[in-house]
């Protein structure tokens, strides 16, 4: 988790202290936006990350979509099972530009070419995930800053602005001849 953004009081943030990866390595994290005042209020969020010799990080930049789960796991309580509530659940990943660009209409500020808007409503929480070096693309070893940054769209004010230490380590990793899946 790199931070948890209150919408008014930036005193309580928790952030990540540092990240790190090979040079072929991707390196994931995720923001948790939540709004505590009433309303919904309409956000942009951008990530950028650059290494001090210049390089540009490549960041790619999602917005965590959630499942409604109404059957429970164990519907006849059986033994020996794990019971999950009815609830929202995190699941699909909606990408979305990792730097959009705001445009400006009469009465309203958006996102140019993100379909997957950002809307905080009231005492409920938004999630973001964002991979550097998603395409596992030979980066130059050195150290950088990631910069995230939440602009409201109703205003245009920025809301909260973090940076994170990066370091791309001198390693590369091998290749993963593993797989992986739930998927049978």
């Amino acid at each position: 988790r790199f931070a948890s953004i209150p919408e008014t009081e930036p005193e309580t943030l928790s952030p990540l202290s540092s990240g790190a990866a090979c040079r072929n390595e991707p390196f994931n994290f995720q923001l948790i936006l939540r709004r505590q005042a009433g309303g919904t209020l309409p956000v942009s969020v951008s990530v950028s990350g650059t290494l001090s010799d210049g390089t540009k990080l490549p960041v790619s930049a999602y917005r965590v979509g959630y499942v409604p789960v109404t059957n429970l796991c164990n519907p006849n309580h059986e033994e020996g099972y794990d019971v999950s509530p009815s609830m929202r659940y995190p699941d699909p990943l909606f990408a979305r530009p990792a730097e959009p660009e705001i445009v400006s209409y009469p009465g309203l500020n958006a996102e140019k070419d993100t379909l997957a808007t950002v809307n905080l409503a009231d005492d409920a929480s938004e999630a973001l995930w964002f991979c550097v070096n998603e395409d596992r693309v030979l980066l130059p070893t050195g150290e950088g800053t990631l910069t995230v940054r939440v602009t409201s769209l109703a205003d245009l004010s920025l809301l909260w602005e973090g940076t994170l230490p990066y370091t791309v380590l001198p390693a590369v990793l091998p290749e993963n001849r593993a797989y992986y899946t739930n998927w049978f």
